[in-house]
């Protein structure tokens, strides 16, 4: 009993039944979590193309930049420093095609090793059905080979982070001029 005088509070008899109306509501909502866990975890995942490795390539085509570039231009204004900017683009771009290469090779090997097995165990379906997969394969390698020269040649359908990048970047030198013009207009006032 002095254990709870210490505190100050009332001690609880257990025999005491608490009333309907004295229970607490409890709500579904602050025990479970139904959200989706897709969204909490911000993975980027790919959800339409080919399902194939390929699909990365699309997708940084398929980037919009113009935030980038727009944040670039509001810490550096200098040409030099967007054409680092779009010379970072091409490189990841570079890379990109570099790394999805070397996973289709890899791919390819063990595919090969696979077609090699069924065929000397007598399976010609399975086979077949490896070979079809090997033939979309190489179509791949071959796409990316034909990406990496349109890339080099600046061809218009492989462009559109650069030219995002650079429209934002333009815009950031709109808005840094805006914002030391409407500066300086104060400060004549």
């Amino acid at each position: 009993m002095g254990f709870f005088n210490f505190f100050k509070s009332k001690p609880i008899d257990e025999t005491e039944q608490l009333t309907e109306e004295q229970k607490p509501e409890i709500n579904e909502e602050d025990f479970i979590d139904n959200s989706d866990p897709e969204e909490a975890n911000n993975v980027y995942k790919v959800s339409y193309g080919t399902g194939f490795p390929i699909d990365a390539i699309y997708a940084y085509l398929k980037q919009d930049l113009e935030q980038k570039g727009f944040d670039d231009a509001m810490v550096n204004p200098e040409n030099s420093y967007k054409e680092s900017g779009v010379t970072l683009i091409e490189n990841e771009l570079r890379q990109l095609f570099e790394q999805v290469r070397l996973r289709y090779r890899n791919d390819l090997r063990l595919l090969q090793v696979q077609i090699d097995n069924m065929e000397k165990q007598g399976l010609p379906h399975q086979a077949a059905t490896l070979y079809a997969r090997k033939e979309t394969y190489e179509e791949h390698m071959a796409k990316i080979g034909e990406m990496e020269k349109k890339v080099e040649n600046k061809e218009t359908s492989v462009m559109s982070p650069i030219y995002t990048y650079e429209r934002g970047f333009l815009k950031g030198l709109a808005a840094k001029s805006e914002i030391i013009l409407n500066g300086n207009g104060e400060r004549r006032q």
